[in-house]
Parts: structure tokens; sequence; C-alpha cells
């Protein structure tokens, strides 16, 4: 079974979707606007479904993100109805069945190399936001019997400092359930890039393999949930550089890795 998820975008194609459930029985699929629920219990009933709406009234994160109250930010994103949507967030969730949701898409928190003081403060201040933010989510979420999946950060972030000041909403994930989102991309090549010596170029371990030194180094054993790679691909996106099997061959040796 699969470490990586396939996305769907309800918007899009879907001839095939069911042959291709049934054929590749994945073990997480990412569902962007769609419900699926009943086309995996039929084709894949294995298969995992996360959940994400994303729409003119939830953007990819909420407004004033990182500059207002979080607490407040989180229980408006969840519990109120946006402008030109018929739901809160939380019904369109129950109208979306799934396994887990996924609130956010790609924050960022990044640090440029020697940074300042005041770099180092901004980047405090937007990972104490996230967590608090995350942490209300988690308890709202929990109210409804709803599972999160936690972060979708970019590929190749946040910055490795940032991750202590996440560690109470992981914990309290790890509590209620809930998985770890990360994105791997590279900027150009392959998913797994080598050194002369056969090893792992910096770039592939910071792009790709993030995962390793974020669990190896800054998440202790009682905040570590189920990592799922919600978003993969070489050069951000199929058909940039690698497209039919090239592709299929560059994605099946990363997943391989990932075992």
């Amino acid at each position: 079974m699969s470490r990586l998820s396939v996305h769907l975008n309800a918007s899009g194609n879907r001839t095939g979707f069911g042959d291709f459930l049934k054929t590749s029985q994945p073990g997480f699929f990412y569902s962007l606007n769609g419900n699926i629920r009943s086309d995996v219990d039929k084709l894949s009933p294995k298969t995992k479904i996360i959940y994400r709406r994303q729409s003119t009234g939830w953007q990819r994160l909420p407004n004033n993100f990182f500059n207002d109250d979080p607490v407040q930010n989180a229980m408006n994103w969840l519990t109120v109805k946006p402008k030109g949507e018929s739901t809160n967030l939380l019904v369109n969730w129950a109208l979306n069945e799934a396994d887990y949701y996924d609130p956010l898409n790609e924050p960022s928190i990044e640090l440029p190399p020697n940074p300042t003081d005041n770099q180092i403060a901004d980047m405090i201040r937007k990972s104490t936001y996230l967590n608090m933010w995350m942490v209300t989510a988690l308890e709202i979420a929990h109210q409804y019997g709803y599972k999160l999946s936690l972060f979708s950060f970019p590929f190749g972030s946040p910055s490795f400092q940032v991750w202590e000041y996440l560690l109470p909403a992981m914990k309290l994930g790890k509590k209620y359930g809930a998985i770890l989102s990360l994105h791997a991309y590279t900027e150009s090549g392959g998913m797994l890039q080598y050194n002369t010596d056969g090893s792992f170029t910096q770039n592939t371990l910071n792009w790709t393999l993030r995962h390793r030194e974020i669990y190896s180094k800054h998440v202790p054993v009682d905040a570590q949930l189920p990592i799922v790679y919600t978003e993969a691909s070489s050069s951000n996106g199929y058909d940039v550089e690698l497209s039919g099997q090239a592709w299929i061959g560059d994605i099946g040796a990363y997943d391989t890795e990932l075992f």
C-alpha cells in the first residue's frame, strides 16, 4: 500500500475514477471539494479519505491569518457561514463524509539563513499563533467527532525551529487521532536526487525526505503523528519536467524509499 495519497479535485474530469480506485486501492485519497465516500466504500473500502473544502468562502487560509486572535479566527473559520456559502465548515464536512478533514493549506513560516532578532521573533509569533489556532480547531472538531489532518505545510517548510512551538497541537492531535499532512515537491529534478557517493543530496533531505529530520530531531515520540504526503510530485507538478511513465517511475521510486 502506497505511502502517498492520491489527489482528486472534484471540478476536474472524473472519467476512469472508479476503475482507478478498484485497481490501485490507494491507502489515502485526498479529496478537494468532492464527496467520494460511496465510491470508496464500494470499490476500495480500505482507502482512507482526507477532505478539504476550498472555495470563495474558504480560501487556502483564513483572512488575517497570523495577524489577529488565533482562537477567534479558528472558531470563525469552522463555525461561521461565510458569504457565498450555504453552510459553515462543520456542516460542509458533515455533507462530505471522510476519515480526516484538512482545515488549512500551506501556512508558511520561514527563517532565512542568519536571521535577525526581529525575524526570529516573527517566527515565534507566527508559530505560536498557528499552534493555538490548531489547538482550537482540534478541540472544536473533536466535539463534533471529526479527526483532523494537521498543517499541510509547503514542501521544504516550515523551518525546523518552528516545530518546538507546535508540540502542544501535535500532542493534542495524537490524543484525538489526527494525522500530519506534508507536501513534497522539488524546485527541479526528480523526487530523489543523489550525490556522487550515492547519498541523498541536501535538497532531497530538505524537500522530499524532510520528515526524517523532523521526527528524529525536533518532535518527540509523544507528539509524533502518522504522516501522509498529501501532495507530492517532481518539480512542483505533473508534466512540468516529467510526465507519463517517466513521472510514474520517479514517484514510484520515491514511494519505495518511503517504505
